[in-house]
């Protein structure tokens, strides 16, 4: 009897990761699709294009990176030429799938802080929509975490690299300011840190990232370059 509900609870558990999988999935895919939705609509196809794959090209140099660290632990362990076929081509085809996500994220969002600083905003009502956002977003970003930690830790990185690019292309380098890059360079270090942190916990620890898991799964020569399989 003991062990009877001991595998039911068990089964209950599993049943309950999949279901919150499943609903994670379909609220990524939602905000994927609103967010592209909105930003296609306001943005031009040129703009739309140039700004997806500036962070196409920040998710390439960070999976690239990954994927590196791991051939480096690994031994140097040299890869049959159809094997560094196949991983190149799974790095551009995620890069370009994560690319066009974060920025269809990040412009809605963007949109909505310029917004706030508009004129016609109350500074009450400013203070009181990024409180809420910020919790909404934070809570959601936590439970996102706790679930598909490695995708989490993707975006992690990427802002960072964000940060660091977005200070130096919208101000003027120059010695007096020194400090205040520094400062900036190191928050941004610190983020990519944690990202590539989190990517190693949801691949390697318990509890596992499905999505990386699962695509992981369904590209073995992948999974072998990250010692995925490796025991």
């Amino acid at each position: 009897m003991t062990q009877g509900k001991a595998n039911e609870g068990k089964e209950n558990s599993g049943i309950r990761s999949f279901t919150l999988t499943n609903g994670y999935q379909v609220i990524s895919l939602l905000f994927f699709v609103s967010g592209s939705i909105y930003t296609y609509s306001t943005r031009s196809t040129a703009d739309f294009i140039k700004y997806a794959s500036y962070s196409t090209v920040g998710f390439a140099g960070l999976i690239s990176l990954i994927v590196f660290m791991s051939w480096v632990g690994s031994g140097f362990k040299k890869p049959t030429l159809n094997d560094s076929i196949i991983a190149l081509l799974s790095i551009v085809a995620a890069a370009i799938l994560l690319g066009l996500f974060f920025y269809s994220l990040g412009a809605p969002l963007k949109d909505f802080f310029l917004w706030l600083l508009q004129p016609s905003v109350s500074k009450r009502k400013a203070v009181l929509l990024v409180v809420l956002a910020t919790l909404i977003l934070g809570g959601l970003l936590f439970l996102w975490r706790l679930r598909l930690r490695a995708i989490y830790g993707l975006t992690e990185a990427m802002v960072g690299l964000w940060v660091a690019a977005d200070r130096v292309s919208v101000q003027e380098l120059s010695l007096d300011k020194i400090s205040s890059y520094l400062g900036i360079l190191t928050a941004a270090i610190y983020l990519v840190v944690r990202g590539l942190d989190n990517i190693h916990q949801g691949i390697f620890k318990e509890p596992r990232d499905p999505a990386a898991q699962w695509l992981l799964r369904k590209n073995e020569t992948l999974a072998k370059v990250l010692g995925f399989n490796k025991k």
